[in-house]
Order: structure tokens, then sequence, then C-alpha cells
């Protein structure tokens, strides 16, 4: 069985522990699956030899389901974040409205093109997404 498909089969019996469990095994669990999610997650994006990255969109096919990595981008700037972003989307030569969907698109794609985005109090975190055809 190749690597795609035990990762999936992996990850539907964790969700299938974490929706019977409760307090802090639950808790225990999701934390245990966001740590492996990031794990793979960057395997992927660095092209492991596990399992090679020959797709150029980063999307890996596995029987109808999809293993996407991506960049979880969460909350709002800081007040001292606030003028750090200004400067950092400046510097990118990006007109900025000042919107945080806007700020959070920018930051996704640095960090997958390998650049360090400054903290602006934003919750930034690697993870997995299963997609279905």
């Amino acid at each position: 069985m190749d690597f795609p498909t035990r990762r999936l089969m992996a990850l539907d019996r964790t969700n299938a522990k974490i929706a019977s469990a409760s307090g802090d095994e639950r808790k225990s669990l999701e934390a245990k699956q966001a740590e492996t999610n990031e794990r793979i997650a960057r395997m992927l994006l660095e092209g492991g030899t596990e399992w090679p990255d020959d797709d150029p969109d980063e999307v890996y096919d596995t029987g109808g389901r999809y293993i996407v990595p991506f960049f979880e981008v969460k909350g709002h700037p800081s007040k001292k974040g606030l003028p750090m972003a200004h400067e950092w989307m400046r510097e990118r030569n990006c007109e900025w409205d000042g919107s945080t969907k806007s700020l959070r698109a920018e930051i996704v794609r640095a960090l997958l093109r390998g650049e360090t985005v400054p903290k602006f109090g934003l919750a930034i975190r690697l993870t997995l997404q299963i997609r279905k055809d």
C-alpha cells in the first residue's frame, strides 16, 4: 500500500477516534493529529523522498481524495503588528487596503515561496486538507 493511501487511512481512523472521544482524550488526539498533519504537509511541500513531489500544483491524488498541504492563517494583526504589516506589504510592492483577507493571502504566498514572514499577531500553521472529487 502506498504512502498516500496509508496516510488517508490513518487520518480516517484518527477522525473516528476524535469523534467518539471527549475532554482531555479528544484534545490529545486533536493535538497529535495536528502535529502529524504538519509533518506530512512539510514533507510534501519539501518534496520528501518517501513521496516524490511530481505534481506542480502540490495536490496529491489518492483514489478520488486529494491531500493538499496548506498554510492556515487566522486572526487579525495585533496593535503592534499592524504598522509592521503595512510596512511589509509596502516592501513587497503590494497595494494594501488594510483588509485582513488580503494580508492573509499575501502571507500564504510568501510562505509557499519559502520566505520568512514577520510576526504580525496572526496565527499561522501548516496543515493538510482532504478534498474529494
